[in-house]
């Protein structure tokens, strides 16, 4: 399982996002420097991210 957050999301907040991640056994925590719309603000981060995730499993 991947969890991305934003590190300025103010809806969904990066402390949320580390503290779901750490009830997923296994999963993997990455904070963009973005806000609640990381795929957009950061799309180029986000993509990497993503597909460096999915190139491992």
């Amino acid at each position: 399982m991947l969890v991305i957050s934003g590190t300025h999301d103010l809806l969904t907040t990066a402390e949320q996002g580390r503290e779901l991640a750490g009830y997923i056994e296994g999963a993997r925590y990455v904070e963009l420097d973005a806000a609640h719309l990381s795929n957009i603000e950061k799309r180029d981060d986000y993509t990497r991210t993503v597909l460096g995730f999915l190139g491992e499993h």
